[in-house]
C-alpha cells in the first residue's frame, strides 16, 4: 500500500479484513445514561404516586370509620336534641354534628299545624382532618324518627 508516495507495510489479519476495535463510543454511553436516567425517574414517580394514593386512601378510610362510629352513637342515644356539637377523635381528626327537626310538610296549607305521630330528625356528622397543605372533610347524613312527646307523654 502506498500513501503519498511512501510505501507502508501493514499486516492484515487472516482473511484480509481489518479487525474492528471493540467497545462503546462516548456518544453511545451518554445516550444510554440519558435513557437510563429518564427510565429511573419515571419509575420513582410512579412509586411515589402509589405511596401518595395509599396515604390518601388510608385517611379516607379512617374518616369513614370515625364518622360511622359517631353516627351510630348519635342514632343510639335516647336523648336527641337539636343543636351543634363538636369534638376530636385524635390529634388529626375532628367531628362536628348537627341535629335538627326535619318534619316533612304534607302538601297542606303551610300555616296549618300538622301533628304527626313521630318527629323526624336530620343528623349530619362532618369529619375533618388536615392532609398535606389542605383540610379535607367527609359528611355522613341520616334521619331518625322519634315518637312525638304528645303521643308518649314523655320526652324521648
Amino acid at each position: 500500500m502506498t500513501i503519498a508516495g511512501k510505501k507502508c507495510n501493514r499486516v492484515l489479519p487472516a482473511g484480509g479484513k481489518r479487525k474492528r476495535q471493540r467497545g462503546f463510543t462516548l456518544i453511545e454511553i451518554l445516550v444510554s445514561l440519558a435513557i437510563l436516567g429518564v427510565g429511573l425517574t419515571v419509575i420513582l414517580e410512579l412509586f411515589s404516586g402509589g405511596l401518595r394514593s395509599a396515604k390518601i386512601s388510608e385517611e379516607y378510610t379512617r374518616a369513614i370509620w370515625y364518622g360511622k362510629d359517631k353516627m351510630e352513637e348519635m342514632l343510639a342515644t335516647r336523648d336527641l336534641s337539636e343543636g351543634v356539637t363538636e369534638g376530636n377523635f385524635d390529634d388529626r381528626f375532628s367531628w362536628t354534628s348537627k341535629v335538627k327537626k326535619a318534619n316533612p310538610s304534607l302538601g297542606q296549607d303551610e300555616m296549618a299545624e300538622v301533628n304527626l305521630p313521630i318527629d323526624l330528625y336530620q343528623i349530619i356528622v362532618k369529619v375533618t382532618w388536615s392532609s398535606g397543605k389542605g383540610q379535607k372533610s367527609l359528611e355522613i347524613e341520616s334521619l331518625r324518627a322519634f315518637k312525638s312527646e304528645e303521643e308518649t307523654g314523655e320526652k324521648t
